[in-house]
């Protein structure tokens, strides 16, 4: 794989949200979410804080924001995703790390 590479997959959230971690094999330089339930997107990039991500919201109820808790952490070798992104049973969630 070569360092301009990505990962992609997807999750449903358990009916009990917790923070789900995604190993890769890598520490990615970025990671875009996508929450299809609530029609949001999340971005974290290397360098921001850990648990934060800048939120792209794709319907009227949610403005633009950058979310402090509950966001994206990268690791060593991947990311956690919160419950600040995830955050009811059944949401599902799509993800894309670079590496």
């Amino acid at each position: 794989m070569d360092r301009n590479s990505s990962n992609s997959g997807t999750y449903t959230v358990a009916a009990t949200p917790v923070a789900t971690t995604i190993t890769l094999g890598f520490k990615p330089r970025k990671v875009e979410v996508w929450n299809e339930t609530d029609l949001a997107r999340y971005e974290h990039i290397y360098g921001q804080t850990d648990a934060y991500a800048y939120k792209t919201a794709n319907h009227d109820t949610t403005q633009n924001s950058i979310i402090t808790s509950g966001g994206i952490t990268l690791t060593g070798d991947g990311f956690t995703v919160g419950t600040g992104i995830g955050d009811t049973a059944s949401d599902v969630i799509r993800w894309v790390a670079y590496r």
